[in-house]
């Protein structure tokens, strides 16, 4: 049976995590028919996650990831609850099903077609003095990073992000319907297309762990990542958009 393993360390360094226990995970996937058996072992703040599964397609990965963040997470978590303290998992490689050592990063190419407010050389420090003097801003632009870098955030901190996004152009005194009517007239937006990012993370957000296609979960995303370059280019074309830019629908 094919066997993977994921490599990474319990954050801060200076925190030695110890799990002695080791107990074996079994978990099936019925939307591709995948059955996983997964084993944990934490030692000196290093993870190692071996995942034994019935076939090995490279399509698979991402879930089997996906997997393997959540039980390492919830074990650290259990020693941060007993401890009251708070520390955080990061993985950096992984060991494929024909032994080869490969570097891990999170990351979604496709996203970084949808800024066009700015790029790492054109109108970076105007963009930069903007986020770092408003923190509901910064924390938009944090929730949408971390949408990307633990997978089962990703319904959630969108919406989250947005909200942020609506209450920073709501005027004084509006209740949240008309919050919500301001963001999309000011940023040209449609309401089925505002409601898709929120309404797919209702479940979530009232701890119902009901599962959503991947396919919906990536395009939550792309509209999140879409809305806040929306907002970013709304502030540095001095709070309006350019004429030519065409309704999100």
């Amino acid at each position: 049976m094919p066997l993977v393993r994921f490599h990474g360390r319990v954050l801060p360094e200076s925190q030695k995590i110890t799990i002695v226990s080791r107990p074996t995970i079994s978990w099936h996937n019925s939307d591709n028919n995948l059955t996983m058996e997964f084993v944990c072992d934490i030692t000196d703040s290093l993870i190692d996650v071996q995942c034994t599964m019935d076939r090995w397609e490279d399509n698979l990965l991402p879930d089997v990831y996906r997997r393997a963040v959540d039980l390492s997470r919830a074990s650290v978590e259990l020693v941060c609850f007993a401890k009251g303290c708070a520390l955080s998992i990061y993985f950096d490689s992984f060991t494929d099903h024909e032994g080869c050592k490969r570097q891990l990063l999170l990351q979604d190419q496709s996203l970084s077609s949808l800024v066009t407010a700015y790029s790492l050389d054109k109108d970076f420090e105007s963009v930069q003095k903007l986020v770092l003097e408003e923190p509901n801003l910064f924390m938009a632009l944090h929730d949408l990073i971390e949408a990307i870098s633990i997978p089962h955030a990703s319904l959630v901190n969108c919406a989250r992000g947005i909200e942020r996004i609506k209450h920073l152009l709501a005027a004084s005194g509006q209740n949240d319907n008309q919050a919500w009517e301001t963001m999309r007239n000011t940023l040209n937006i449609d309401k089925n297309y505002l409601m898709y990012v929120t309404g797919n993370s209702k479940d979530s957000r009232h701890g119902r762990g009901s599962y959503v296609d991947g396919t919906i979960a990536t395009e939550v995303t792309r509209r999140a990542w879409t809305i806040l370059n929306r907002y970013l280019l709304y502030k540095i074309n001095g709070d309006s958009l350019p004429v030519s830019t065409p309704a999100l629908s």
